[in-house]
C-alpha cells in the first residue's frame, strides 16, 4: 500500500465477516470506495506546485493547471476583438469581452429580472434575495453580502479608524490588500 495513502488515513471495516474498504480522507472525513478515488481526492488537499513568479502565491496540483495560470503573468494578448481591438490573454477572456458588445447576458436570476454576463455577479446578486451575509466585520457585529461593502464599512466609516480589512492574528501585520495579506501569510507563517 502507498505510504502517503496510509499516512492520509486508509481505514477498513468489517460487515458480516467481509472486509469492506472505507478509504477515508483525514483532512475532510470523506470516504471513498477504492484507493484510486482517494488518491485523486488527496490531490485537492496537497497542492505542491508553486507559481514561479515573484509575489504570486498561487499553488497547483498539476503542471497543466500551472501552465494555464502562467498565461495571466504574460503581457502577450493574442486574442483580439474584431470590434474594438481589445486583446485578451485567453480565448475565454475574449469571449467574455465580446458578450459586452453583443449585450448577451447568459446568467439570469430566477427570482427577479436581473441578468448579467458573469456567473460570479449572479451568485453575488442572489444573496440579495436569500439574505445571506457571509462577510462579517472583525471589529463589530456588522455583516453584509459583498466583500466590497465590508471593505467600505471598515475603511470609509468613522467606526473603525486606523483598522485594516486584513489583520494577521499571528503577529502585528495588517493590510487592506488581500494579495499582500496572503503573501505575508505565505512568507512569515
Amino acid at each position: 500500500m502507498n505510504h502517503a495513502l496510509r499516512e492520509h488515513g486508509l481505514e477498513t471495516s468489517r460487515l458480516h465477516g467481509l472486509e469492506i474498504p472505507q478509504h477515508k480522507c483525514v483532512s475532510c472525513d470523506r470516504n471513498f470506495l477504492d484507493l484510486s478515488q482517494l488518491a485523486a481526492h488527496m490531490k485537492l488537499h496537497d497542492k505542491q506546485l508553486r507559481c514561479p513568479h515573484e509575489g504570486c502565491t498561487n499553488l497547483f496540483r498539476y503542471h497543466s493547471e500551472m501552465k494555464v495560470h502562467l498565461i495571466t503573468h504574460s503581457t502577450e494578448r493574442r486574442f483580439l476583438c474584431d470590434e474594438c481591438g481589445y486583446g485578451g490573454k485567453t480565448r475565454n477572456q475574449l469571449l467574455r469581452h465580446q458578450r459586452l458588445h453583443s449585450g448577451e447576458k447568459r446568467y439570469k436570476c430566477d427570482k427577479c429580472q436581473y441578468t448579467t454576463t458573469l456567473a460570479a455577479n449572479l451568485r453575488r446578486h442572489e444573496r440579495v434575495h436569500s439574505g445571506v451575509k457571509p462577510y462579517k466585520c472583525l471589529y463589530c457585529d456588522y455583516a453584509c453580502n459583498t466583500q466590497e461593502n465590508l471593505r467600505k464599512h471598515v475603511l470609509k466609516t468613522k467606526r473603525h479608524v486606523g483598522k485594516s480589512v486584513y489583520p494577521c492574528n499571528l503577529c502585528d501585520f495588517s493590510s487592506n490588500s488581500a494579495s499582500d495579506f496572503q503573501r505575508h501569510i505565505d512568507v512569515s507563517h
